[in-house]
């Protein structure tokens, strides 16, 4: 089965009621659990306050959970990089605490995820994605045409350094349109529930 066959069995959902809960376990499980990012208690923060959560599901579990803060107020990484370019060119969004429960990692599941995000992009008006993430887990960012716009800083909050990349959803369309065709066919699908 193709990537592009294999994203329609990712069912995105927003992490809204009963299944806040369950995104918020599998960020724990991979961010204390698993790499020792955070503590229980910075599980939570306050951009949750204003963010939107996605979750995954996949294989008769939930798998991938993520948020989506976007806004005037700053961002986390705005901490450590300047996004006053793209701010100036389009609403923003950055997409953090990104959990991938370990057998689903290099599958489709991140694809999917991204599906939910752009569909939910393509409703809000948000050009931009915003992302960090560490010098050896970009591989997939760049396969979707994020471009690295700074770092390596060390990101005090995952105590690691990280490198940040954006996406220009306008140019991926068009470089999707051209290079992935059979992916921007599943991206385009509505998302009950998401748009």
């Amino acid at each position: 089965m193709s990537i592009a066959a294999s994203i329609a069995n990712v069912r995105v959902a927003l992490a809204v009621e009963g299944l806040a809960a369950a995104a918020y376990e599998i960020r724990r499980r991979v961010y204390c659990d698993e790499v020792g990012k955070l503590t229980p208690e910075g599980v939570v923060d306050d951009y949750d306050n204003r963010a939107v959560s996605f979750i995954a599901y996949i294989d008769g579990e939930w798998v991938s959970s993520a948020r989506m803060v976007f806004g005037e107020a700053a961002f986390e990484m705005e901490k450590y990089f300047d996004l006053s370019e793209f701010r100036a060119q389009g609403s923003c969004a950055e997409i953090n605490r990104f959990a991938i429960l370990p057998d689903y990692r290099r599958s489709v599941v991140a694809y999917g995820m991204f599906r939910g995000f752009y569909r939910y992009a393509i409703k809000s008006g948000i050009r931009f994605f915003c992302i960090v993430t560490t010098p050896e887990n970009c591989r997939m960012y760049r396969h979707l045409g994020f471009k690295k716009i700074g770092g390596p800083v060390y990101y005090e909050e995952l105590h690691c350094n990280h490198d940040a990349y954006v996406l220009d959803l306008d140019q991926a369309l068009y470089e999707w349109r051209e290079n992935r065709p059979s992916i921007l066919e599943q991206f385009l699908k509505p998302i009950e529930g998401i748009g």
